[in-house]
Formats: C-alpha cells, sequence, structure tokens
C-alpha cells in the first residue's frame, strides 16, 4: 500500500520556512483581568499574544502580552486589568511573522427570530437576536 502525505496537516511545508501560527478559535467574551484561550496551530514556544482595544483613539498600538501558558496548539494569556470593556484585536507573533486578526468580544448573530418565523417579522411585531457577545455593558438595542 502506498502511503501519500497530506498537505494541509501542517501549516507550513517547507521544512525552513518560519512557522506561521494560525488561531482557529478563542475564547469570547472575555473581560479585562481575565484569561484569553486561543487554540490553532504551530504556536512556538517564542510566540506572544499581541491586543490592540478596537475604537480607542488611545489604543492605536499593540500590547505585547506574554502567555501563561502555551503549546504548540494553545496559547492563555490575561487581558490587561487597566483596560476597559470591548472588542479586541488579537493575533499572534512569533518573531517577524503574525497570524491573522481575531476579534475578541465581537458581536456574533448565530440567528434571528421574529413574529412570522426565522427571518421574518411583520411592522409593529417583535425580533429576537439570538448569539454571543452581543451586549457586554447591559445596554443593547436593536433598531430595524
Amino acid at each position: 500500500m502506498e502511503h501519500f502525505p497530506i498537505p494541509f496537516m501542517k501549516s507550513n511545508t517547507h521544512p525552513t520556512a518560519p512557522l506561521i501560527p494560525v488561531i482557529f478559535w478563542h475564547s469570547d467574551p472575555v473581560l479585562p483581568d481575565e484569561t484569553v484561550v486561543l487554540a490553532g496551530a504551530d504556536f512556538t514556544d517564542y510566540a506572544f499574544m499581541e491586543l490592540q482595544i478596537v475604537g480607542d483613539p488611545q489604543g492605536e498600538d499593540w500590547t505585547k502580552v506574554t502567555p501563561s501558558q502555551w503549546s504548540s496548539v494553545s496559547l492563555k494569556a490575561v487581558i490587561p486589568a487597566t483596560w476597559n470593556k470591548g472588542i479586541y484585536a488579537c493575533r499572534v507573533r512569533q518573531g517577524e511573522v503574525i497570524s491573522k486578526t481575531v476579534y475578541l468580544n465581537a458581536p456574533e448573530v448565530w440567528w434571528k427570530q421574529g413574529e412570522g418565523g426565522v427571518d421574518r417579522a411583520s411592522p409593529g411585531s417583535w425580533v429576537r437576536l439570538f448569539g454571543k457577545c452581543l451586549d457586554l455593558e447591559g445596554r443593547a438595542a436593536v433598531k430595524l
């Protein structure tokens, strides 16, 4: 029986290429002074997270956050305690190589339901949204 390599098993196939970290899941919601977990691939022992507060004019620079726990497929780090609640841009840096950015606490609607069924509502009736990170501040309102 002949065996063939499966090219998608590693995110980097060239033996001398730097490992490019890949994030495929992150925990949220996550608040200041709480731990965020990243799951992915090709994290090295010198990887660290870079975080940025989205929409904060004072938070234009990336903040280096050293992981409290590391493996090749998971990183854990604490959101800075001095930060405000909000949406955080997050990426993993390994030397000069950077992962794609993910957004922690970004609202994500999983489905919507109106009095007329899924995706259907009449004027003056009700609509409900279901998902995660829809109301971090306790002031969410649906506007149609």
